[in-house]
């Protein structure tokens, strides 16, 4: 018994040293809520020493209603009759010695004994972690508004640099088609095409931008593969043959005319893999094939590989090709220009449609890029075949709202070279009431204007007018026109009541399709 006695004497002298040695505050209660034990680090986390402490209610300590309710610890342990409950660890506003609120991660263990039941609480310093949520919190609010911050100038640059710059293209395609002496021409074609290549920088920059801030959207709709492979193929052709090579398309027969998933996000990336490839090939062909295979959960997977007889590239340029502004080397950049974001961008386009793409390359041997993207079966836009009209048969009454001058120039010259007629108002609200006055076939509703802008406009006319101004045609056709090139453009115009968008610079094709 006296052995017994004495390993039961060692056993408690040794948790004692190990209890006054623990950095974590430990404290013990009985069942009146009266202090039983005060480790050393409960003396500094409280600002209290064993002796102010022991006997006292521990509510000054631990509130104990809100602790009990927090717990239910000793209330299982009454309710079930069970000997001992070990509670997970929470966060409790504990007291400190001033009466203060002290933030501590808390674990209570509750057992009964020949007088009832106490409770051991075992507690650290939450404070730091606070501090820390707290700095995170500021730190999430403070990214959130710089992104925020970041989307606004996204949209106010392209407005602002699209703007000017597409008024530039604008006139230098008019001038084209004055006649001119040749040595001129030559000149405004330079002078066009490198307005056009600061197009595609910008473009390049803003999607980059767009793709950081995650405001990169996609859409699901069906459409024809074969037609957008072929107008492409056929648009880049011109380029092809300037440049001395042969652009080639192969569409295996068994890939389906029609499919759903993102035309515009696959126009994109074949056009940037198929420019790449015009760029970066001083002789021969750049061809470009497509082919259907499956997922390994049998959902239609789209293979496009465009290859072309180029100057390569080694396996440690492999390794950085898909980095921002990154290109080969810093030779290719002085000797074929571009900004490095077009495989950054057409690798972001591709795996946001959960697609792969992979680069096969050596130097001189010209280059392989591998796109798979899944996509679903499609059917056909227009099923019901529409009864063929004469494009122009009549001349059209045309609305413009548009507040820049050079753009007005611009449209003016266009849309009366294909054959109608346009009246022009500088504002939202002015294109309502001239709704109002007369019959127009269609309106072309710039984005951003004074007074009200094309969306307030385009949902006004749709509800039928503004307060006492009635418009003749709430169904009245309207195309949206606007320098924005940011977010989801597109589809806040279409929300807004617009039935179709174009961007600027204005192409006089595209016009004319829509027209």
């Amino acid at each position: 018994r006296l052995a017994g006695e004495l390993a039961f004497r060692a056993q408690q002298a040794r948790v004692e040293l190990m209890l006054q040695a623990a950095t974590d505050a430990v404290i013990s209660f009985d069942e009146c809520g009266a202090l039983s034990y005060w480790n050393p680090a409960a003396e500094r986390l409280f600002g209290r020493s064993a002796a102010q402490a022991m006997g006292r209610p521990v509510q000054g300590v631990l509130p104990l209603p809100k602790l009990l309710a927090a717990t239910d610890g000793i209330a299982a342990l009454c309710d079930a009759g069970d000997d001992l409950f070990s509670g997970a660890v929470i966060e409790f506003d504990a007291l400190d010695a001033g009466g203060r609120r002290l933030p501590v991660e808390l674990s209570l263990t509750a057992y009964r004994n020949d007088r009832g039941w106490a409770a051991t609480a075992f507690m650290r310093d939450a404070r730091a972690h606070k501090r820390q949520e707290e700095a995170l919190r500021l730190a999430r609010d403070k990214a959130e508004e710089a992104t925020r911050a970041k989307s606004l100038f996204l949209a106010t640059m392209s407005h602002e640099l699209r703007t000017p710059l597409s008024g530039i293209i604008g006139m230098l395609q008019l001038g084209l088609r004055e006649p001119m002496p040749p040595a001129s021409r030559s000149r405004v074609s330079l002078a066009l095409g490198n307005a056009e290549a600061l197009l595609a920088i910008i473009n390049d920059i803003l999607d980059f931008s767009k793709i950081e801030a995650g405001k990169m959207g996609f859409e699901s709709v069906d459409f024809d593969l074969r037609e957008m492979v072929q107008s492409l193929v056929e648009l880049l052709d011109l380029r092809a043959q300037e440049e001395g090579l042969s652009l080639l398309a192969d569409i295996d027969a068994n890939v389906p005319q029609w499919l759903r998933g993102d035309p515009m996000r696959l126009r994109q990336i074949l056009l940037n893999l198929i420019g790449n490839a015009l760029k970066f090939t001083e002789v021969g062909t750049v061809e470009v094939r497509v082919a259907c295979g499956s997922t390994e959960t049998g959902r239609l997977l789209l293979e496009i590989e465009v290859e072309d007889t180029g100057i390569g590239i080694s396996f440690e340029a492999q390794q950085r090709l898909f980095s921002s502004f990154e290109q080969a080397d810093v030779t290719t950049t002085r000797k074929y220009g571009g900004t490095g974001l077009g495989l950054t961008i057409t690798r972001a386009l591709v795996q946001g449609m959960a697609g792969e793409i992979t680069p096969r390359s050596a130097p001189g041997l010209g280059s392989t890029f591998r796109v798979a993207v899944p996509v679903a079966i499609g059917s056909p836009v227009n099923s019901v075949p529409e009864v063929p009209v004469p494009p122009f048969d009549c001349r059209l009454n045309v609305l413009c709202a548009e507040d820049g001058h050079t753009n007005r120039v611009i449209v003016q010259a266009f849309v009366q070279g294909l054959g109608h007629d346009i009246s022009f108002v500088e504002n939202g609200l002015q294109a309502v009431h001239r709704c109002a006055e007369e019959n127009f076939d269609l309106i072309l509703m710039d984005g951003r204007m004074p007074v009200m802008d094309g969306l307030v406009a385009a949902r006004a006319i749709r509800a039928g007018g503004i307060g006492e101004t009635w418009v003749l045609d709430p169904e009245i056709h309207m195309i949206a026109l606007t320098a924005n090139a940011t977010g989801n453009d597109r589809e806040l115009c279409l929300a807004a009541g617009m039935d179709d968008f174009l961007s600027k610079p204005v192409d006089e094709r595209l016009l004319a399709q829509a027209l």
